[in-house]
Order: C-alpha cells, then sequence, then structure tokens
C-alpha cells in the first residue's frame, strides 16, 4: 500500500509540471486572474453589477479543461502513463491530483474575490465544495478524451462544454422547438452531461441528485481514463507483440 501511495504521488509531482511547463495552461491561468480583477474592479465601481457563481464555474472549467488536456497528451506523457506499474486508477488518479493542485489556488482565489460580496460564510463554503467537485469532474473527463482525440481536441471538447454548458435544459428545449428531431435527444444529453448549469443549480439548491451525477462522472472519468490509455498503448503496439 506504501509503495501505491508513493507511486500515485510521483504521478501527481509529474502531472504538476506537465501542467506548469506548457504555456497554454498558463495562460489561461493569466486570463483567469484579469477577468477575475476586471469583475471584482467593476463591481466595485457599479455596485449593480454582481458576479455570480457561473463565473466562478466558468473560470473552474476553463482552467480544468486547459490543464487536464496535458495530462496524458500524446507524446512523452502518454509514454510515461505506459509504463507506470500499479492499479488501473493510478494514473488518472494520481495526474488528476497533480493537476488540481494547480488550478485549485486560481478557482480558490476567483471563489473569494467573486463570491466573497455576494454570499455568506456558509454560501462561500458551498460555493467552493462545488466548484472543486466540478473542476475535479471536468480534469478527468477532459483526460479521459485526451489519449483518443489528441490534446487540442479534447481541451476544445472540455472548453466547449464549460462555455455552453451554463444554458440550462429548459432553455435547450425552446431553442430546439422547431427541430422536434433532435429537440428530445439534445434535452436527453443536456440531462446526463456534467456541465456547469448542474453545478450552478447545485449551489443555488444543494441536493443529492445533481451531487450523485457528478461524482458518477467523477468515477466514469477516471475508469475511462484508465480504459482509453490501455486502448492507445495497445493501438500503438506492433501486431507481432500482442499475439500469443
Amino acid at each position: 500500500m506504501t509503495g501505491t501511495v508513493l507511486a500515485t504521488k510521483a504521478e501527481a509531482v509529474l502531472a504538476s509540471q506537465l501542467v506548469l511547463r506548457h504555456r497554454t495552461p498558463r495562460l489561461a491561468g493569466c486570463l483567469v486572474l484579469v477577468v477575475t480583477a476586471l469583475w471584482f474592479a467593476r463591481s466595485k465601481a457599479d455596485a449593480t453589477v454582481l458576479p455570480d457563481s457561473r463565473t466562478v464555474l466558468l473560470i473552474a472549467g476553463t482552467l480544468a479543461a486547459v490543464a487536464g488536456s496535458r495530462l496524458v497528451a500524446p507524446g512523452g506523457a502518454l509514454t510515461c502513463a505506459y509504463r507506470v506499474a500499479g492499479p488501473w486508477w493510478m494514473v488518472p488518479v494520481g495526474r488528476t491530483i497533480g493537476s488540481l493542485l494547480v488550478t485549485l489556488p486560481l478557482v480558490c482565489v476567483g471563489v473569494l474575490v467573486l463570491g466573497a460580496p455576494v454570499a455568506s460564510l456558509s454560501g462561500l463554503c458551498n460555493l467552493a465544495i462545488v466548484a472543486v467537485t466540478y473542476t475535479a469532474v471536468t480534469t478527468t473527463c477532459v483526460l479521459g478524451c485526451t489519449p483518443m482525440l489528441g490534446s487540442s481536441a479534447a481541451a476544445t471538447l472540455g472548453l466547449a462544454a464549460t462555455w455552453l454548458g451554463g444554458i440550462p435544459p429548459s432553455a435547450v428545449h425552446l431553442a430546439l422547438a422547431k427541430w422536434s428531431v433532435v429537440q428530445g435527444p439534445a434535452v436527453l444529453l443536456w440531462n446526463l452531461l456534467p456541465l456547469n448549469w448542474r453545478a450552478a443549480r447545485l449551489i443555488a439548491q444543494p441536493g443529492y441528485s445533481d451531487s450523485l451525477v457528478l461524482l458518477i462522472w467523477l468515477l466514469l472519468g477516471v475508469g475511462g481514463g484508465a480504459w482509453a490509455i490501455g486502448a492507445a498503448h495497445r493501438a500503438q503496439r506492433p501486431a507481432t507483440e500482442i499475439l500469443p
């Protein structure tokens, strides 16, 4: 057990380095700080302009999508994942933890700066817990897509889900009212995916159903990431190596 814990810590350290050494997560972090500062300055200048939880979730999702796409990116990061000897969950869990060590400080800054003026202490704690959970879920889901899609496509998919995911299912239903063929599947998909409208509802109205959906997707992200790493490895191995 001690060896597994140490190996997981090593994966977390590697993940932190993978995120920090790439310019895209650094640029995203700078953008988040600028957006946070602008929101704060605007709310100070105009008391009627108040940021809400959706702003914090956009920050969390953006950071998670960009950082998560670097954890098992094709190349050195994915090759190192092939060579890890340990439980199937070690690489996705360890690298998710390492990514969170980099992204969560920025998310917490957003929670404190944007949430403190409009939330009580209990509301601020609830906002922080949901934001951290949403960051972890988005990170694992993007990680699971990266070995098959590539880092750029996975990051784009994660960013699209983050920026469009604030639209509630009722709005999707109304927007597609003239296209009944796609209306039902689109609304069903919107209700199943871990989009930030669900996290925003969980902040406003804490409940077990939204928490359970996010937890399920967190586990699916870990399992899907482990499967995708193994599938990518098998696809790259020569046929002669996998014959009995």
